[in-house]
């Protein structure tokens, strides 16, 4: 039924309760669904489309990279919808996968120009972007095609990417994720940390924040409203946006105090002045 079960099913001994299962065309489904729950690349995804769409840009075994070899054309996401579908986190640079297929530059080029028009991941709930993503930090700029409306937690790593890459992010964060319900940035620069406190704003659900980034007067006042967040870490320099040292009378000014009923909700609030 699918490449996925036929080589399950080729590699199980045929006692096995795997190839019992995978025999039984009502449970290949349920089968896939929990392969391709969460996958580390975006490879095996680019794999399922068309063999004269893809190929590889090196002969390296140990990390394979492909690109496109012709323009995208609406047909080539017929398999590729049906799998993708079934991606519910996907984690790029979580750690390093032996021979795990990366997507070349050009790929996800292509898959921002289509972005208008489709969904690519349109089940996807959890997004995580490390350091050791295999990719540039200015293919942060195309990320923005990876989202929509049902992720509820992303974590990003900004490390090395300029303003602009981070800034293109973050505001699509706020245009196509209402529901996120758990965030956590690192490595902003003052500048993108200035855009995170914006985008913040925009963001009613969350139940757990963290950032390596300065607060802002405006995101703490909004903060404090929210009855759904549980927990909260700002690590960074409040210098960045108050011009002043930490102290009492500024976690007053700025709204990070729970007079007046604020931030009712949060079990654990940490705040880590760099400066």
């Amino acid at each position: 039924p699918s490449p996925v079960a036929h080589y399950l099913v080729r590699n199980s001994w045929p006692t096995s309760n795997e190839f019992i299962t995978l025999r039984n065309h009502s449970h290949v489904e349920n089968a896939l669904d929990h392969l391709w729950r969460v996958q580390f690349t975006l490879g095996p995804l680019i794999k399922v489309m068309p063999p004269d769409l893809w190929t590889y840009t090196n002969a390296d075994e140990i990390a394979p990279v492909v690109t496109f070899i012709r323009p995208l054309i609406e047909t080539d996401f017929v398999r590729f919808d049906h799998y993708a579908s079934k991606v519910k986190d996907l984690r790029l640079g979580l750690l390093c996968l032996p021979k795990a297929v990366e997507v070349h530059e050009d790929v996800l080029c292509a898959f921002a120009i289509f972005r208008p028009a489709r969904l690519f991941l349109p089940n996807v709930e959890k997004l995580f972007v490390g350091a050791m993503s295999g990719l540039p930090p200015h293919h942060l700029c195309y990320y923005p095609c990876l989202l929509n409306n049902s992720i509820t937690s992303i974590t990003m790593n900004f490390k090395g990417a300029s303003d602009p890459e981070a800034l293109s992010i973050l505001s699509a964060m706020a245009r196509l994720c209402p529901k996120i319900e758990y965030l956590m940035v690192s490595n902003l620069s003052h500048r993108s940390s200035l855009a995170f406190n914006d985008i913040v704003l925009h963001f009613f659900h969350l139940k757990s924040l963290a950032g390596h980034c300065g607060v802002s007067f405006e995101s703490a006042r909004h903060l404090g409203t929210l009855t759904s967040l549980s927990k909260w870490k700002i690590e960074g320099s409040m210098d960045d946006i108050s011009g002043h040292s930490p102290d009492l009378e500024l976690f007053k000014k700025t709204g990070l105090t729970t007079e007046n009923g604020r931030f009712s909700a949060p079990n654990k609030m940490i705040i880590k002045s760099t400066s």
